[in-house]
């Protein structure tokens, strides 16, 4: 799943991102206080939101999640399911790892 989420006060941003893509939907999570844009169709991932990440590459941080989240992507698209790397690469995804220390070990997705 791809899921973007802001306070319900940005809620206007993920329906523009909704509407740009025009894949997924958005839900409010009132006790969360939260509007989250998410994408669950593969394919969509896939052939929309990846190739737009693709194309305007994330910086930072983010990078080496969008990195192990592409690679998860794919395997599952493809039908190669090696469930050992998916956990591994899942349990990488938002840990806060340090951007730096990747760039020093030239690990960056390019």
């Amino acid at each position: 799943m791809f899921a973007i989420a802001v306070t319900t006060t940005d809620q206007h941003l993920v329906w523009a991102i909704r509407n740009y893509f025009k894949v997924g939907g958005v839900r409010e999570i009132k006790r969360d206080n939260t509007a989250v844009l998410e994408v669950n169709n593969i394919e969509d991932i896939v052939k929309v939101i990846i190739p737009f990440f693709d194309k305007y590459t994330i910086i930072g941080n983010k990078s080496l999640d969008y990195r192990d989240f592409r690679e998860a992507c794919m395997l599952i698209y493809s039908g190669r399911e090696d469930k050992i790397r998916l956990l591994q690469l899942w349990t990488n995804i938002n840990t806060g790892r340090d951007y730096t220390l990747a760039v020093n070990r030239a690990m960056v997705y390019s």
